[in-house]
């Protein structure tokens, strides 16, 4: 029998578990940007801070997207979310309609505003509809 362990994510040092979430931040808002610019939107990016009480002050990417019609800020809200590992928001501007994607073991999970999980799978054509199921 071995001796190695594994260590779920909850047990990684608190620099190691920043580091992953400020790199899946960036990899979620870089593939958002390259889908982005395939519709032909404008896409904006910012650093934003961050401080959670485990991982301290840290910065991470926000994107702003501009399809015709509004809005949508890419808004990464923290690593230390209930019921998931990571919790970015899609924010549509005029209409300040919200969905949440929440990290999982796989990826991100789709949730409503009401703490409802969308069954549809991340990927390009369920992000272009939600883009304009948020602006309308």
């Amino acid at each position: 029998m071995s001796d190695v362990q594994i260590q779920s994510s909850s047990q990684m040092p608190f620099e190691t578990r920043r580091r992953d979430w400020i790199a899946r931040v960036e990899a979620l808002v870089n593939q958002i940007a390259e889908w982005s610019l395939r519709e032909k939107w404008t896409v904006e990016r910012h650093e934003k801070s961050i401080t959670e009480r485990l991982l301290g002050t840290y910065e991470v990417t926000e994107v702003i997207v501009r399809p015709d019609g509004g809005e949508l800020l890419v808004n990464p809200v923290g690593l230390h979310v209930s019921g998931g590992n990571g919790r970015v928001d899609l924010e549509g501007i005029p209409t300040l309609s919200r969905i949440n994607l929440i990290g999982v073991a796989d990826g991100w999970q789709i949730w409503t505003d009401s703490n409802v999980p969308l069954r549809v799978d991340w990927n390009r054509d369920t992000f272009v509809q939600l883009v304009r199921d948020l602006l309308n």
